[in-house]
């Protein structure tokens, strides 16, 4: 039910009450029994039933069944009005606007043509209630057939384009799911990819580990046993210089090896950049995969954080792009860095996407706050039903700032 469109049940509402309404303040109706006034009240309510109950089923044949009742309907409350055809030209309106919704294009105005040629036929003299009914004047007559007709093409047309923009909407809505998809596999594989050479690096580290054990172990071992045959043979001059030699071999060896192993450890280090050209890259690549227009402003903010608070910021920003365009639908986001006097740093996140008024943390927003909390930052998000908001902030400081506790001369105070 909450997906029903309740304003074509009320506007189905209004013309059923404006034809009641009619029927009761017709001037120019015959004095017709009670019983008829009744019946009259009870078909109409039918009808209007009828047409709110096709809105909960999906199924063709019921449709059909459904409008075949309410035209069945239509042409009873019609038939003995005599002179007055206002009634049955506003229950007209109501049928067709059905027959349109429920039936093909094509096929409902064929239709459509058909009830208003049967409802223009009846429109003659006859007996109802041993009372003689004039039909309407051929003037009212023609004007009710070419109204309807005019009606019916009206429908027609509009209900062609409602079709085709649905068409058109579930299109778009399949593409951005697709999109949605790659990009959320695109984020899976770079994650694993990063994943995977983590744990590549941490193998090869305790490879090395080992490695530099076992080289350092047995050259202290060698080193120890020398000089404890040293002390032996204090008075051995020349035995002590050949053993002194040894020892010198065995330092310098395991000292080599050292540096080999420590040369081999950098080199497995992750040198793949996560600072301001990385961001740009990032978000020009986002542009050209979703069409969404991205503002970009550095503003006051240096060019790199410190290798951990780079990759961390980076994260954030692409789980914040990946939001805006999956959930929030935005065409445009902008994201804007600013550095305060009190050496906070604040990153702001904001979209024009379709918002949210009550906002349920996923694990993405979390994944952000955990990031964050590690040095020391939080994150701020604002959801409105006009967009979306995100701030970052952490506290950070360079060398020109004051002393800060970081091999690469930057990072968080």
């Amino acid at each position: 039910m909450g997906n029903r469109p309740y304003h074509i049940i009320l506007l189905q509402f209004l013309i059923h009450l404006f034809v009641l309404l009619l029927f009761f303040t017709a001037q120019n109706l015959p004095d017709f029994p009670i019983q008829w006034v009744v019946q009259f009240a009870g078909l109409l309510c039918l009808s209007l039933m009828f047409s709110i109950a096709a809105l909960f089923f999906q199924n063709a044949v019921l449709h059909s069944l459904i409008l075949f009742l309410r035209t069945m309907i239509f042409l009873l409350l019609g038939f003995p009005l005599g002179t007055n055809i206002s009634i049955e030209t506003v229950l007209l309106v109501s049928i067709l606007f059905d027959m349109h919704m429920y039936l093909p294009g094509s096929v409902a105005f064929v239709l459509s043509i058909l009830i208003i040629l049967l409802a223009w036929s009846f429109q003659r003299s006859c007996l109802i209630w041993d009372m003689e009914q004039s039909s309407p004047p051929m003037s009212n007559r023609l004007l009710f057939l070419v109204f309807g007709l005019a009606v019916d093409a009206c429908l027609f047309v509009l209900s062609m384009y409602t079709r085709k923009l649905a068409k058109t909407r579930n299109i778009l809505e399949h593409y951005e799911i697709s999109i949605s998809n790659l990009m959320e596999a695109n984020l899976r594989l770079q994650n694993s990819i990063v994943t995977e050479i983590t744990q590549a690096t941490n193998n090869e580290r305790k490879r090395i580990a080992q490695d530099l054990h076992d080289i350092i172990g047995h050259s202290m071992v060698n080193i120890m046993m020398i000089t404890d045959s040293i002390k032996d043979r204090l008075d051995d001059r020349e035995g002590i210089k050949a053993y002194c030699d040894v020892i010198h071999q065995q330092a310098s060896g395991a000292l080599s090896e050292t540096e080999n192993s420590m040369r081999r450890l950098r080199n497995q280090y992750d040198k793949r950049k996560y600072d301001s050209v990385a961001i740009k890259k990032l978000t020009s690549i986002f542009e050209k995969a979703t069409g969404v227009e991205v503002l970009l402003e550095f503003r006051n903010a240096p060019t790199t954080f410190g290798e951990k608070i780079d990759r961390i910021v980076y994260r954030c920003i692409q789980e914040g792009l990946t939001n805006a365009f999956r959930h929030g639908r935005a065409n445009r986001i902008t994201i804007l860095y600013w550095k305060h006097e009190t050496g906070e740093m604040e990153i702001t996140i904001k979209d024009n996407g379709k918002g949210v008024k009550n906002l349920n943390e996923g694990i993405g927003i979390w994944g952000m706050r955990e990031r964050l909390s590690g040095i020391g930052g939080s994150i701020t998000v604002n959801p409105s039903e006009f967009g979306f908001f995100l701030t970052l902030t952490f506290p950070f400081c360079t060398v020109s700032d004051q002393e800060v506790v970081s091999d690469d001369r930057v990072g968080y105070c």
